[in-house]
């Protein structure tokens, strides 16, 4: 963590809109400001306000940044040029501290928040997790409390004790609950194969390794390491509920074996190698569960995408032969049902306009009489006329009258004599005649009238 430290005592690099946030104090703050004296006290103490209301702790003036101290001058109405470093002493420098923490509602980092801290660090370390990771927890813990931030060096000191107590107090439950047995067993990890024809690996390097192949081969290896790591987790086992290491710290000692050479790690104290090992076999052999499950659920996956694949080519296959079959249905019906229906079809069409055509003839030819019969009567009717117009001219005088009456005679017997020759016409052709003879009785009452009068 060394260029960690160095970027973590060092003033924080703030942007335009964070400078106006950060120095945008309280009141209480530039009040106090204001009965300093010197200039370089004064923007000292509110730069040292500002940078601890954005980084919760304190830094000495030759970390201050060039653009803070102008823009807090600028604020002042003083000339930035006038800061002078030296003259902010570090007498001067602790006796504004603990005034900047009351202002900002904190309190300082004495000897009661150190040990409560060392208690909350000994609390983290019991989870395993990372020194870099223990650090940052601490940190955030200290402004959860609203405690000042000490320097980095005082932090790391605090965490490195802190795991170093948790290693010693495991390294002596292991020591109390280790039998020859399982010490045996842990050694032979260590070991060679003998029968190897060349320099073999180590047995725990072998057990390190873990395929994702889906291979038959590959996967009865591992079930062959499954099978020798039941055997050494059910001998750890009761070593393990004592260390009560729980599945944070079996995966940051068993992750440190992952990384670490073999060597390296017989180098190690004898109690830490055990840890290590009984770590790396409970967590290898949940590794190998898992891996083996997920092998399973792989070869599930493609034996099913396999299967759905054959059954959408078998359903087209099968919908192809349905539709070949139901075109050869269909042509079938074609010519043999369709085609005796479209004969029925044609001949009630046939029918039909042969009764129609048998209509229009009888339509047409009853149309034709009565044109006949009109034209014969209008002859007769005319010829009656030319008849009577003679008879009409030689009248004269007196003899006009009897005239008259004999012509209304005439045409009395005429109109009976059509009457008759209508009646024996059917009702559609007696209609129309009797339309014809009206408009014909009318036409001779208005001529005889005219005549009359004449």
């Amino acid at each position: 963590m060394g260029a960690e430290q160095m970027l973590f005592d060092r003033a924080p690099q703030l942007s335009g809109a964070e400078r106006r946030r950060v120095f945008e104090l309280p009141v209480a703050v530039w009040s106090a400001a204001n009965d300093i004296q010197s200039v370089s006290g004064k923007i000292s103490f509110l730069i040292s306000a500002g940078y601890f209301r954005s980084a919760r702790r304190f830094f000495l003036t030759s970390d201050f940044h060039d653009r803070d101290i102008a823009y807090v001058a600028a604020r002042l109405g003083i000339d930035g040029s006038r800061f002078d470093h030296a003259a902010y002493s570090a007498r001067t420098r602790q006796r504004h501290r603990p005034q900047i923490m009351e202002l900002a509602g904190f309190r300082p980092f004495d000897g009661d928040a150190a040990r409560a801290l060392q208690t909350e660090l000994e609390t983290m370390a019991r989870s395993h997790s990372g020194p870099a990771q223990i650090f940052w927890r601490a940190v955030d813990w200290l402004v959860s409390k609203r405690i000042e931030i000490p320097t980095s060096f005082r932090l790391t000191e605090a965490v490195s004790r802190a795991v170093q107590q948790r290693g010693r107090a495991i390294a002596k439950l292991i020591a109390e609950a280790m039998t020859s047995e399982v010490r045996l067993l842990l050694d032979s990890m260590f070991l060679r194969d003998e029968n190897a024809a060349g320099q073999s690996p180590f047995r725990l390097t072998l057990l390190k390794r873990l395929s994702q192949s889906t291979r038959p081969t590959k996967i009865r290896e591992r079930l062959e390491d499954l099978g020798v790591m039941k055997e050494l987790h059910a001998k750890v086992e009761p070593i393990l509920s004592v260390l009560n290491l729980g599945s944070e710290g079996i995966r940051y000692f068993a992750g440190s074996v992952a990384r670490m050479r073999t060597t390296d790690l017989r180098r190690r104290a004898d109690e830490n190698i055990q840890v290590h090992l009984v770590a790396f076999i409970a967590h290898q052999y949940y590794r190998l569960h898992d891996n083996l499950v997920d092998v399973l659920l792989t070869s599930v996956r493609t034996f099913e995408n396999a299967t759905l694949r054959e059954h959408r080519d078998w359903c087209f296959d099968q919908r192809k032969r349905h539709e070949h079959a139901t075109e050869g249905l269909l042509d079938d019906l074609d010519t043999s049902v369709f085609q005796i229906l479209r004969q029925i079809r044609e001949a009630v069409a046939d029918g039909r306009r042969a009764r129609s055509a048998r209509h229009d003839l009888a339509r047409k030819s009853a149309l034709r009489r009565r044109a006949a019969r009109r034209h014969r009567l209008r002859e007769n009717g005319v010829a009656a006329r030319r008849r009577r117009r003679p008879a009409r001219r030689r009248t004269s005088g007196s003899g006009r009258r009897d005239d008259a009456d004999q012509l209304c005679r005439a045409h009395s017997s005429e109109t009976k004599r059509r009457v008759e020759l209508i009646a024996k016409v059917s009702l559609p052709e007696r209609q129309n005649s009797e339309h014809v003879g009206f408009a014909f009785v009318v036409t001779e009452r208005r001529e005889h009238s005219i005549g009359s009068c004449n």
